[in-house]
């Protein structure tokens, strides 16, 4: 699922995302609230405890192609990777 995606479906800017994954690129972020862990968990069909502490069962993604953010960019054959 590409950044893009993900910050549409959970009604997120793409440059909060960031803040979150990289918290040096946005200060002022320490934590997410619960209800924007939840819309994500929603988006990600994964326990929102998962996303919070890695607790509950991890997500049953299939091993070829786990979940990943990706830049928003396409590959180089036009069509999405497994990771992307």
């Amino acid at each position: 699922m590409k950044k893009a995606e993900l910050s549409e479906r959970a009604g997120l800017s793409s440059g909060y995302l960031t803040q979150l994954e990289n918290p040096r690129a946005g200060a002022s972020i320490k934590q997410p609230s619960l209800e924007i862990l939840q819309r994500l968990a929603d988006v990600l069909a994964v326990p929102v405890g998962w996303l919070a502490f890695g607790t509950d069962p991890e997500p049953n993604w299939p091993e070829q192609s786990p979940v990943a953010l990706t830049d928003d960019e396409p590959s180089e054959g036009g069509a999405p990777t497994a990771a992307e």
